[in-house]
C-alpha cells in the first residue's frame, strides 16, 4: 500500500477523524502523517495529485478529516521547542545544523564539495543532516545507522524537513542558491509519492548505510566531516569504531562529536557512579560509561588533535567519593563532574 493510501486509511478511521484538536495524538508518527498530507494539499499542484490518488480509492478521505489534519499540524508546529527535543519535526535539525557549520567553519569549505557523514544518525530522522549538508554544498551526505529503521518514518521526516527548508532556508543558514541544488540532491517527486527510499535517493548524493561503525568499511581518507550527537557514549566497541572513522577521515578532516557523559537519567545524572551490580547497574547497560578523559586519550592515541568546544558540568559537591564504585574511584574531579562535552577532533595532516 502506498504512503498516501496509508495516510488516507488512517485519517478515514472514525476515531481519528473525530479526534479533538486540542487533544494529543497517539504517536509522533500520527503528527507527521497529518502534517505531510496537509502540506501537500496547501499547494495547488500537489492538491490535484493527492485528490486524484485519494479518489482512485473507492473510499477516499472526506474534506473535513483533512481540515482536522491541517489544524493539528498548525497547532503541533506552534508548540515551542527551544531545546530541539522533538526528533521528528525540523526545530532540532535547524539548531544542530547551524551549530555544526559554525563550529567547523575554519575546517570545512562547503564550496569544495566535502563528503559528510552522520555517525549514528538515529532511527527517527536519519537523513535530516545529510540532506542539509548536501544542500549546503557537500558532494555527498551519508547517514550511518545500524539500528532498526522504518522506511515510512524516514520518508515522512525527510518530507517535513524539505518543506521547512523551502519555506525558510535562512533559518538553516542556507540561501536561494543552495536551494537550487535540490533537484540534484534527491527525487522530490518520488519523495512526495512515498516511493521506496532507493528511488528517492537515486541521485547518488545521499546514502543510508545500516552498518555498524566498526564494520562500515569506508574507503580510506574519503570523508571530510563526521558528526555525531549522543552516540559515542553508547558505542561498546568504541576503539574499533573510532579507528574506522579516523581511517576514513581525510588528513585535515574534522569530526564533531556531541557526547552525553551523564547516566541518561533525569532523576540522577550520575547514578552509574554508585551502581555496581543488580537491577540498578542494568539500567545503565546501554552506556559504555567512559569519561571525557577516556575519549580525549583515545583520539590522541589515533593521532588526532582534540579541541573541547563546550563542556557541561555539575557541582563537585553532588559527588560522594565514598560511594563510588571501583571503576570510578580513581577518576579526577574534572572527569567526574563533566556530564557532557562537544569535541572537535582533527586528523593530523600526514596521518594515515
Amino acid at each position: 500500500m502506498s504512503f498516501l493510501a496509508r495516510m488516507a486509511l488512517a485519517l478515514r478511521d472514525p476515531r481519528r477523524a473525530a479526534i479533538s484538536i486540542g487533544r494529543r495524538l497517539s504517536s509522533p508518527l500520527d503528527r507527521i502523517y497529518a502534517g505531510v498530507l496537509a502540506r501537500l494539499l496547501r499547494r495547488p499542484a500537489g492538491s490535484v495529485a493527492v485528490w486524484n490518488a485519494l479518489r482512485a480509492n473507492t473510499e477516499w478521505t472526506p474534506q473535513p478529516n483533512l481540515t482536522v489534519a491541517a489544524e493539528i499540524l498548525r497547532r503541533v508546529r506552534s508548540i515551542p521547542d527551544p531545546e530541539g527535543a522533538n526528533r521528528y519535526l525540523p526545530h532540532r535539525w535547524r539548531m544542530i545544523f547551524r551549530e555544526m557549520r559554525e563550529l567547523t567553519a575554519k575546517d570545512i569549505d562547503w564550496s569544495t564539495g566535502p563528503v559528510f557523514l552522520n555517525f549514528g544518525a538515529g532511527d527517527r530522522h536519519p537523513m535530516g543532516l545529510p540532506f542539509l549538508a548536501v544542500l549546503a554544498g557537500a558532494s555527498k551526505g551519508i547517514a550511518l545507522e545500524p539500528g532498526s529503521l522504518r522506511d515510512e518514518i524516514v520518508t515522512a521526516t525527510l518530507q517535513e524537513t524539505l518543506w521547512d527548508v523551502v519555506r525558510n532556508p535562512a533559518a538553516y543558514g542556507l540561501t536561494a542558491a543552495d536551494l537550487g541544488r535540490l533537484r540534484t540532491v534527491l527525487d522530490a517527486d518520488a519523495l512526495w509519492r512515498g516511493d521506496p527510499l532507493p528511488l528517492v535517493l537515486s541521485k547518488g548524493c545521499l546514502e543510508l548505510s545500516r552498518s555498524a561503525g566498526e564494520s562500515a568499511g569506508f574507503t580510506p581518507e574519503s570523508i571530510d566531516i563526521v558528526y555525531s550527537r549522543s552516540v559515542l557514549e553508547h558505542v561498546i566497541e568504541i576503539e574499533a569504531a573510532m579507528a574506522e572513522l579516523v581511517r576514513a577521515l581525510r588528513p585535515g578532516g574534522v569530526m564533531f562529536h556531541d557526547i552525553g557523559l551523564d547516566a541518561h537519567d533525569t532523576r540522577d545524572p550520575i547514578g552509574f557512579y554508585y551502581a555496581e551490580r543488580g537491577r540498578a547497574a542494568d539500567a545503565y547497560s546501554g552506556l559504555n560509561q567512559l569519561r571525557l578523559g577516556d575519549f580525549v586519550a583515545l583520539f590522541e592515541k589515533l593521532d588526532c588533535t582534540v579541541e573541547i568546544a563546550a563542556i557541561e558540568t555539575i557541582p563537585l559537591s553532588r559527588i560522594d567519593r565514598r560511594r563510588l564504585i571501583l571503576r570510578f574511584a580513581d577518576r579526577s574531579d574534572d572527569d567526574l563532574r563533566t556530564i557532557g562535552a562537544k569535541l572537535l577532533i582533527r586528523k593530523k595532516r600526514g596521518s594515515r
